[in-house]
C-alpha cells in the first residue's frame, strides 16, 4: 500500500496511506470493526476511524457522509461474517435436527465472540434498514438460514406446521434474548450466577426446540 507525505497545518509533513478507490472503504470499514470491537460503537466517528486508518477525514468522507453510514457498513460487515461463522457450523449437520441444534450453538458462540459487534448489528444506530440495502440484504441472509432448517424440521417431521417465519421467531428471540443477556451481564441472578455460559445456552436453546417441536 503506498504511502504520500503531506504538509500538516504547522507546516510539518506527516504520511498518509494511498488507496485505490475501492480499497480505501474496505479499509475504513477494517478499521471501524476493530475500533467497535476495541470501544463499543457509540464512540465511534468517521474522523477518528480515518486517522486509524491513516487518511483524511475529507478522503473517509467521501465513502461515508455520515456516521451513520459507516456504522451501517460495520453492521454489514458483521452480519456477513456471522453468516459465514453459521454456514461453516452447519457444514457438520448430519440432519434437520442436528442443523438446528449447530445453528443455535454457533449463533450464541459468535454473538458472545463479537460482542460489541454484535450490540452494533441489533442497535437503534442500525435499526433503519431502508436507507441501507446492503445492510438489509445481509441480516435477511443471515436470518434465512434459521428459516431454511425450521423448514427442513418441517418437512422431516421434526418440527410443527405452520409459517416456518413463526417458528423462527421462536428461535431466534430465544438465542438473541440470551446472548444480550450474557453480553450486558443481566445474568448474574441467584441460581445462575457463576454457572458456565455454556450451559446456560443449552437450557435456552432446549427450550425454544421444545416450543417448536412436534409435541
Amino acid at each position: 500500500m503506498p504511502r504520500k507525505p503531506i504538509k500538516n497545518s504547522k507546516g510539518g509533513r506527516k504520511t498518509v496511506h494511498a488507496y485505490h478507490h475501492g480499497d480505501l472503504r474496505r479499509a475504513l470499514v477494517d478499521q471501524g470493526t476493530k475500533l467497535v470491537q476495541e470501544q463499543g460503537h457509540p464512540s465511534i466517528t468517521v474522523r477518528e476511524v480515518a486517522r486509524r486508518t491513516g487518511v483524511t477525514h475529507t478522503a473517509a468522507h467521501y465513502h461515508f457522509r455520515t456516521r451513520e453510514a459507516l456504522l451501517a457498513a460495520i453492521a454489514t460487515r458483521g452480519f456477513e461474517e456471522m453468516t459465514a461463522s453459521l454456514e461453516s457450523a452447519m457444514r457438520a449437520a448430519t440432519g434437520a435436527r442436528s442443523r438446528l441444534a449447530l445453528l443455535g450453538e454457533a449463533y450464541v458462540r459468535h454473538a458472545l465472540r463479537r460482542g460489541r459487534l454484535y450490540q452494533l448489528m441489533f442497535s437503534a444506530e442500525t435499526a433503519t434498514r431502508d436507507a441501507h440495502p446492503e445492510l438489509r440484504v445481509a441480516s435477511d441472509r443471515m436470518f434465512a438460514l434459521l428459516v431454511d432448517a425450521i423448514r427442513d424440521g418441517q418437512e422431516t417431521g421434526l418440527v410443527r406446521g405452520g409459517p416456518p417465519v413463526d417458528a423462527a421467531l421462536v428461535a431466534w428471540s430465544a438465542a438473541h434474548g440470551f446472548a444480550s443477556l450474557s453480553l450486558e451481564r443481566r445474568l448474574m441472578l441467584p441460581g445462575l450466577q457463576g454457572r458456565e455460559n455454556d450451559e446456560l445456552a443449552a437450557i435456552v436453546l432446549r427450550g425454544a426446540f421444545e416450543g417448536i417441536a412436534i409435541a
